[in-house]
């Protein structure tokens, strides 16, 4: 059987606290230089697991909806209301998550078709993705940077 692996970039980690409040320091204008982000940024993980567990909750919650018998044969009869709160919550906030934070970041911010092609041109690696195209690459763009746009 074949099995594909998550890339251990998609992962947290310390650094990307360190890089969100690098990122807020950033568009407070209390830094001038841009952090700069590997394949992946904290904003990419934090979509990628928000939605991953998001839809966990949904999946869970809405079974339990769905079998509400079934459940509470061995789990209190409070767990129904629990779920349908749940479910219900969870899907204003995904809708909300998507439509606004997604939407504004991929698609309105810039037109990004990557997930189409599977490719970014050099600009965008070295504009959002500072760290991946100098560990590719080994040049660096502290010179090369093209202006405008914002992570």
């Amino acid at each position: 059987m074949v099995r594909r692996r998550l890339p251990a970039a998609i992962f947290p980690t310390w650094q990307d606290l360190r890089d969100s409040w690098h990122m807020i320091l950033y568009l407070l204008f209390l830094t001038r230089k841009k952090p700069s982000f590997g394949k992946y940024n904290f904003e990419q993980k934090f979509t990628y697991w928000f939605l991953f567990f998001g839809l966990g909750i949904l999946v869970l919650s809405g079974l339990v909806l769905w079998f509400p018998i079934i459940v509470t044969r061995f789990l209190p009869g409070g767990v129904v209301p629990a779920a349908y709160l749940a479910h219900s919550n969870e899907a204003v906030v995904a809708f909300v998550f998507i439509l606004i934070w997604h939407f504004f970041h991929v698609h309105f911010q810039r037109l990004n078709l990557s997930i189409f092609t599977g490719r970014l041109s050099e600009d965008e690696m070295r504009l959002y993705h500072t760290s991946e195209f100098e560990r590719l690459t080994g040049e660096s763009t502290d010179k090369n940077l093209p202006q405008g746009g914002s992570q």
